[in-house]
C-alpha cells in the first residue's frame, strides 16, 4: 500500500514540474547519455549537466533520485541494480531568467528496461513422428519471459536458410510469454532438415550490439515419401559387363522386385550384372508403405546397334512401298533381317529366329511394312497424313445410320475382276486396317495407336500358337 502511494506522490511531482516547464529547447539542462538501455538488474548511471547559474538542480526517480543541490553544476542518477520495467527519471533545475524572473525547467530520460527469453523452444503443433511428404504441418516457437515485446522479433530458419520472421505490437514494458508460428508443407528434400527459431531484440543504436539472440534447440525432421526414379526408362549396351542400378531413394526403405522373361528366379536386390544377362527388357519396381515405382532397363548388345544402325534402317527405308507384295518377293529380305538376329546373339546359320526376335522385341519384315503402312492410315483418318493419301485411302461413311460408321473404317475398292489390284496400296491397306481390332482403329493419339499396333502385331507375327 505504501509503494503505490509513494507511486502517486512521485507522479503527481512529475506533472507539476511538467506544467511549470517552458518548451524543452529552451532548458539549459543535457543528459548524457540522452537515452539508456539496461539490462534488468544492471547497474545505470546518466549524468544531468548545466552551463548556467541556478538555485537548485536534483534527480526525481522512483529509484536513486539525487535531493536538490545549488552547489552542483553536474549530478549523476545512479541505480547499482535496475529492477524497475516502467522507470522514468526525471532531471530538473531551478533557475532565473535574464530579467531575473524565476523559471524551472525538467527533462525526462528515456529508460528502455530489457530482459532476454530465458527459454526458446520449438515444437510441431498436434504431431508427432515422421511428416508426409506434401502434407502440411505446423511449427511452433515459445519465447518464454522477454521484454520489451515490441522490439522482439522471432525468425524461423531451415539449416542457415531464413524462412520467416514474426514481429510483435504488444506495448506492454514487463516480461510476457509470446508465440510465433510457420506453416510447412515437406517434400523428400526435406528429410532429415534441422529447423530453428531464433529470439531476437533489437533495442536500437544505444542497445546492446550485437542484438541478443537466442536460438532453439533444432528440430530435426523425417520425411516419408515414396520412389521415384529421376527417369522411368534406361537403355545400356552390353560390352564386357554393365551394371542394372536400381536403387532409388525413398523413406521408408524401399523392397525391389525384377520382371523379365529373361529372368528363373525372384530377384530382390536393387543391381543387376549385366555380364549374366541376355539382351531384353527388364523391369524393376521399388515399393515401400507410401507407393510404387518403376523403371524399365533396355539391355542391348553393341552389335544390336550396329545391326539396327546399318541393316534395319535400310530394311525400313520406304516399304510401305513394299505392302501387298507377294511373300516371295520378301522372302529376300527376311533372310536379310533373321542374318543380323544371329548375329546379335553370335548363334549358327541353321538356328530357329523366332526367339531371337522375340528377345528382341523386334518385329519379321513382313510386319514392319504392315506396321509403317497401319501409321500412315492412322494419319490419313485423323487429318494429319500429306494431302495426296486423301485419294488413295478414303474413310467409309454409310449412307445411313448404322454401327459401323463409329468404327473408323476405310474403303476398300472393288477388284473388277483385276487380280493385280489386290497388290497396291489403295487396296491393301484398307484390308489390314478393317481388319484391326477397333480399339486400335479408335486409338486417341498416335502414340497410343503406335503402342497398341506394335503390341498387336507382335503378338500376331510371334508369339501366336
Amino acid at each position: 500500500m505504501l509503494q503505490h502511494f509513494c507511486g502517486f506522490v512521485y507522479l503527481s511531482a512529475v506533472s507539476q514540474l511538467l506544467s511549470l516547464t517552458g518548451a524543452e529547447a529552451e532548458c539549459p539542462l543535457q543528459l548524457n547519455p540522452q537515452r539508456v538501455v539496461v539490462r534488468y538488474g544492471d547497474p545505470v548511471a546518466v549524468n544531468c549537466s548545466t552551463s548556467v547559474q541556478h538555485e537548485g538542480m536534483g534527480w526525481e526517480a522512483s529509484e536513486g533520485a539525487v535531493p536538490r543541490t545549488r552547489r552542483q553544476s553536474l549530478i549523476t542518477w545512479s541505480v547499482s541494480q535496475l529492477t524497475e520495467w516502467d522507470i522514468r527519471p526525471v532531471c530538473y533545475m531551478n533557475y532565473k531568467t535574464s530579467d531575473r524572473n524565476p523559471n524551472e525547467c525538467i527533462v525526462e530520460l528515456p529508460v528502455t528496461v530489457y530482459k532476454t527469453p530465458d527459454r526458446v523452444f520449438i515444437s510441431t503443433v498436434d504431431h508427432s513422428g515422421p511428416m508426409m511428404e506434401g502434407e502440411q504441418y505446423k511449427l511452433q516457437c515459445d519465447v518464454h519471459n522477454v521484454a520489451p515485446v515490441q522490439n522482439l522479433s522471432v525468425k524461423w530458419y531451415k539449416g542457415q536458410t531464413l524462412l520467416d520472421q514474426t514481429t510483435f505490437t504488444d506495448t506492454s514494458e514487463t516480461p510476457v510469454n509470446e508465440t510465433a508460428t510457420l506453416l510447412i508443407r515437406p517434400d523428400r528434400a526435406d528429410d532429415g532438415a534441422q529447423y530453428r527459431c531464433e529470439a531476437e531484440l533489437d533495442l536500437g543504436e544505444e542497445g546492446p550490439q550485437p542484438h541478443p539472440i537466442n536460438s532453439s534447440k533444432p528440430l530435426n525432421i523425417e520425411v516419408y515419401y515414396k520412389p521415384q526414379h529421376s527417369s522411368s526408362t534406361e537403355t545400356i549396351i552390353k560390352a564386357d559387363e554393365a551394371t542394372l542400378d536400381c536403387t532409388v531413394k525413398a523413406n521408408p526403405a524401399p523392397a525391389y522386385t525384377w520382371h523379365s522373361d529373361h529372368l528363373e528366379e525372384e530377384i530382390s536386390s536393387s543391381v543387376l550384372k549385366s555380364s549374366t544377362l541376355s539382351p531384353g527388357t527388364y523391369t524393376c519396381t521399388a515399393t515401400n508403405t507410401l507407393g510404387r515405382h518403376s523403371k524399365v532397363f533396355i539391355l542391348e548388345h553393341a552389335a544390336q546397334l550396329l545391326v539396327q544402325a546399318l541393316v534395319v534402317s535400310r530394311l525400313d527405308y520406304c516399304n510401305a512401298l513394299l505392302a501387298g507384295l507377294p511373300s516371295n518377293a520378301i522372302k529376300p529380305l527376311q533372310m536379310i533381317q533373321n542374318a543380323a538376329a544371329r548375329l546379335v546373339f553370335n548363334e549358327p546359320k541353321r538356328a530357329h529366329v523366332t526367339p531371337l526376335f522375340i528377345s528382341l522385341h523386334c518385329l519379321p519384315v513382313a510386319a514392319r511394312i504392315q506396321f509403317k503402312s497401319l501409321m500412315l492410315a492412322y494419319r490419313s483418318t485423323t487429318g494429319s497424313a500429306p494431302s495426296y493419301f486423301h485419294s488413295l485411302l478414303r474413310t467409309y461413311i454409310p449412307s445411313r445410320s448404322l454401327r459401323s460408321a463409329s468404327e473408323r473404317r476405310l474403303v476398300v475398292p472393288s477388284q473388277r475382276g483385276s487380280k493385280s489390284l489386290s497388290r497396291t496400296f489403295s487396296f491393301t491397306i484398307p484390308g489390314w486396317w478393317n481388319n484391326l481390332p477397333t480399339p486400335i482403329r479408335n486409338a486417341g493419339s498416335l502414340a497410343t495407336f503406335k503402342q497398341q499396333l506394335k503390341t498387336h502385331l507382335f503378338r500376331q507375327y510371334l508369339t501366336s500358337s
